[in-house]
């Protein structure tokens, strides 16, 4: 038996953790992914000055805070603006601010932006792959 009802309009949604809004613009979803990435980078300044080893502190971005900025990245990436995608890969930069002495940043900041690209140039290449895939088979 299916019955009749009204679909509710909303502004912004979220889908398997993927917030789209009614323009299809990803402003909401890079506002809500660094939000959260900030606030795991908090936890690692944190651990930094409880004496962590760099090694752990780049493990545990790698493990709770990357995969932040590139989960279902396929769906949003290709849509983003450059505004959005420096906003995303400044939270990589900051990353350095917190285990590297500033010195050594300032030194690295070159490093830095590289590695923001190859942050962006990641998030391409996952696309890439998903789109092989699904033109293989």
């Amino acid at each position: 038996m299916i019955t009749s009802g009204t679909v509710e309009r909303v502004s912004v949604f979220k889908l398997f953790g993927v917030t789209i809004n009614s323009a299809l613009k990803w402003d909401s979803h890079v506002t809500t992914i660094v939000s959260k990435a900030v606030k795991r980078l908090w936890f690692l300044k944190k651990l930094k000055r409880a004496g962590v080893s760099v090694k752990d502190l780049v493990y545990y971005y790698q493990t709770v805070v990357r995969p932040l900025l590139e989960y279902a990245c396929p769906a949003w990436h290709s849509g983003l603006t450059k505004e959005q995608t420096k906003t995303i890969d400044d939270v990589q930069c900051r990353v350095f601010t917190f285990m590297l002495s500033s010195e050594m940043f300032h030194m690295m900041k070159p490093v830095a932006h590289s590695t923001s690209l190859c942050c962006q140039n990641k998030r391409d290449e996952q696309c890439k792959t998903l789109f092989k895939q699904i033109t293989n088979q």
